[in-house]
This record gives structure tokens, C-alpha cells and sequence, in this order.
């Protein structure tokens, strides 16, 4: 497939193309991969029922651009229109160009092929989170719009655990860890089971803070997560060394050499406050075992540094990076007519998601 500029060649691979996909990754450096942009990734979010699955591949000469989405159709939500027409944006988490080259002159070669295929496919609007461990935010810059959404906590693993530990962490954070130590015992969960009991805790913990109908993933979900994403993604339970009771769970990603917090839940049954922290902290311990570089804990549930997550992934950790997003809107004839028919099916929504790229969901 080619797009007009004739020393460029493109692919768009689907779940089909797995192998062709992965070849593809590892041919970037290191640095500019991530579990984010693997094939398996995207295939759990595509069985969730987040869209299809998409890979834009740009190359030229030795230099490569790779760019994973789900591609979702607009028509489908109920809205009448004259054509089939798409809108796409990544998997939960993060994603964004990564490439070998962050040129301008690659860059802008990058988006007016991938413009072309927005085009080609009636796609009318993008909404990219962009990853802060690669900083591929840059791939973007002064192409498109980006603006910080909030900061995430990283830990740079270049240290041994004990310098971590004690330069890092808080002294509130320490004492609670040592609790954790002494009231806790940690098992790491291998098979189904473990899986189904992290989802019975998961959506306990989902109720128990109000989180958005979206984060109540189902059993299939984490039932996909044991089956296809089994060589990277970790998961930890906690058990009070007294009762054996389960008290909480986490679930770790690791690809190379990035591992990332993903979830966390707590049982019905907990009344350990220092369980979070344990785990968490034994999840770090796990990462530099595992010749990781970089552990990123993620921002909070809000871009309010006072914010009650973001203080306590801060206890871990005093380096922050930037979480950038970007809001492109490519058809606006399209999407102009989407959202003022939502609006007037949603009056009373219209204040909460105005800024909402993809508002029409809601």
C-alpha cells in the first residue's frame, strides 16, 4: 500500500499479522518499545470490545514509524450518516507514534501519509495518549496540538533496592512498607484462579470508589489477560500471615525492559492499610529482578497534584514526567454533526463532557 510519496512504504497490519507486527517492534531501539504496542496488547482490548485492532507502519530506507490504534465505527453508536465513517484512539493505557526517527522532516512525511490514509478510511477524528516512559510525545510536536494531561510517578531502577528504598520512598511510605512485612505474606498467582480472584476483588474495589462503567472489566477480561498476555503481565496477592485471608492483589506489566503498575484491588475482607504499599513495593523488588530499567507507576485519577492516588504512587517516588494527550479532529463537517446530535439527545451531559473528544460515547 502506498499513500503518493513514492520512497515511502507503508502496512496496515491487523491481529492477523502478528508475527509481521512484532518484527516490526523489534526494530526499533529499545528505548521506543513497550508492552503498549504489542499485538497481544491490543488483542485484549479488541476481545473487550474496544474496536478492531489497527498497526500504521510507515518505512523508509532503514527508518521505521509504528503506530498501533483500535478504529471504531461511528455509525454503529446509532448515529444515521451518509457514509461508513471511524474514529480511532489507543487501548487503555498509552500509545502514540514510536519510531527510529524523530526528525521533522520524517515526522511531517509521517503524518501527511497517515493523513492520507484518515482519508482514505473516513476517519474524523484521533484521540492519542501519548507514553511518558518514551517521551513519544516529541514525535508529535508542533505537528499536532498536545497539551499535558497530568504527571505520572517513575522510578528509575539504576539504583540497587535499598538506595531506592531510602532515598526514594517517604519516611511515612517505609513505615508502612516494614508493617507490610511483618503482617503479610505475598504469593505470585499463576493459573485462572488467581485471575478470578483478582476479578471478584477488582470489581469490589470499582464499587467501593464509583469508578466509571468502563473500568468494571468482566471475567472474559481477565481471563484473556492470564491467556494472551501470560509472558508479561505478573500477578501478586497479598494474604494476612495470620487468618491466610486474601487481603489485596496487583497486576504488574513487564515488556523488556519497562514494567508498568497496571491494577490494583483490595478484598472485601481487608483491613490492612499497609497492603497497597506492600505490594506495590514488592512489584518494584520483582522489576529489578528482572533487569527492568524503569517502573512506572502512572499519574492519579486526576490532574490535581493534591490528589489522593497521586500522593501515594508520590511515596514511592520523586520523579515526575509529563502525560501528554493530543485531540485531533479530521473530518469536522462529520464530527461536528455527530456531536450536535448527541448534544441534543444528552442535554443534560453536555457541561460534564465538553471536553471530551469523544463525547459521543457517553
Amino acid at each position: 500500500m502506498n499513500f503518493g510519496i513514492e520512497f515511502v512504504k507503508t502496512k496496515v497490519l491487523t491481529l492477523k499479522e502478528k508475527n509481521i507486527w512484532h518484527e516490526l517492534l523489534n526494530k526499533l531501539p529499545l528505548s521506543q518499545q513497550d508492552i503498549y504496542y504489542t499485538p497481544e496488547y491490543y488483542e485484549v482490548y479488541e476481545k473487550n470490545g474496544d474496536g478492531n485492532a489497527m498497526c500504521f507502519v510507515v518505512e523508509e530506507n532503514d527508518d521505521i514509524a509504528l503506530y498501533p490504534f483500535l478504529i471504531n465505527s461511528v455509525n454503529d453508536l446509532g448515529y444515521e450518516l451518509k457514509d461508513r465513517y471511524f474514529d480511532i484512539q489507543g487501548a487503555y493505557g498509552y500509545n502514540g507514534v514510536v519510531s527510529t526517527n524523530y526528525s521533522e522532516k520524517f515526522r511531517r512525511e509521517y503524518y501527511k501519509v497517515f493523513n492520507e490514509f484518515c482519508d482514505e478510511y473516513n476517519i474524523i477524528c484521533e484521540f492519542t495518549r501519548y507514553n511518558p516512559v518514551i517521551d513519544n510525545h516529541l514525535f508529535a510536536q508542533e505537528i499536532l496540538d498536545l497539551e499535558v494531561n497530568r504527571k505520572t510517578i517513575m522510578i528509575s531502577l539504576n539504583m540497587i533496592y535499598a538506595e531506592i528504598f531510602n532515598t526514594q520512598y517517604s519516611s511515612k511510605n517505609r513505615n508502612i512498607v516494614k508493617k507490610g512485612r511483618k503482617t503479610l505474606d505475598i504469593v505470585e498467582g499463576k493459573n485462572i484462579d488467581s485471575y478470578n480472584m483478582f476479578s471478584d476483588m477488582y470489581s469490589h474495589t470499582m464499587e467501593r470508589i464509583g469508578a466509571d462503567k468502563y473500568y468494571f472489566f468482566n471475567k472474559m477480561f481477565f481471563i484473556n489477560l492470564e491467556k494472551i498476555l501470560h509472558d508479561y503481565c505478573f500477578l501478586f496477592i497479598a494474604y494476612d500471615k495470620e487468618s491466610k485471608t486474601a487481603m489485596g492483589s496487583i497486576l504488574l506489566l513487564i515488556y523488556k525492559n519497562k514494567a508498568h503498575y497496571y491494577l490494583s484491588a483490595r478484598s472485601e475482607q481487608c483491613c490492612n492499610n499497609s497492603v497497597n504499599s506492600y505490594l506495590l513495593n514488592y512489584a518494584i523488588v520483582f522489576s529489578i529482578e528482572k533487569k527492568c530499567s524503569f517502573f512506572h507507576l502512572g499519574g492519579g485519577n486526576t490532574s490535581d497534584q493534591k490528589d489522593s492516588l497521586f500522593k501515594f504512587k508520590s511515596s514511592f517516588s520523586r520523579e515526575t514526567k509529563d502525560f501528554y494527550v493530543s485531540k485531533k479532529i479530521i473530518n469536522k463537517d462529520v464530527y461536528n454533526m455527530v456531536c450536535r446530535e448527541w448534544e441534543k439527545n444528552n442535554p443534560n451531559k453536555i457541561s460534564k463532557f465538553k471536553n471530551y473528544l469523544l463525547k459521543y460515547y457517553e
